[in-house]
């Protein structure tokens, strides 16, 4: 005799529908994943901004701008000749806000696009203009903070006060 039984049969398919039951979790939200990238490609660039900045030790600045359109999200970066961009296409439903932080909270805080500086060292100056934590709040179906401290040190979270 050749083939399954009844019981292997009917184990393979709950098996399989248990699977897909989990599964489906993982392809439902897809805008936390928008965030997630948005939110680690930002601090990826601002590590790399930093890292230019320490690298290349010339006497101009380095900048780190991040611009939002409707659609992406333009990651630049300048030093001199240098510059490295990084675009973020299909981006859509999530806003961007900065403020320099002395909070712990992401509320208020503006959503235009902005710059941030690095000299030499890799110390950053905010977008104010400020050498001050900025916080950088990544928002759509969940709330992801960001901060770069004056030293230049960036990480996932609320900034120290």
């Amino acid at each position: 005799m050749r083939g399954f039984t009844l019981v292997e049969v009917v184990l393979t398919l709950l098996l399989v529908s248990i699977i897909s039951v989990l599964g489906i979790g993982l392809f439902a939200s897809k805008d936390s994943y928008t965030n997630r990238t948005v939110a680690d490609q930002i601090l990826s660039q601002a590590r790399l901004a930093q890292q230019v900045a320490l690298g290349r030790s010339i006497d101009t600045t380095t900048s780190f701008t991040v611009t939002k359109t409707s659609d992406a999200i333009l990651l630049r970066i300048e030093q001199g000749s240098y510059q490295e961009e990084r675009t973020l296409d299909g981006i859509s439903g999530n806003s961007i806000f900065w403020k320099d932080s002395g909070t712990t909270s992401c509320g208020g805080g503006s959503s235009s696009n902005f710059t941030l500086t690095f000299n030499r060292e890799g110390d950053a100056t905010s977008p104010g203009g400020n050498a001050t934590n900025t916080l950088i709040c990544i928002s759509g179906s969940q709330t992801i903070p960001i901060c770069i401290s004056p030293l230049g040190f960036a990480y996932e979270g609320v900034c120290d006060s």
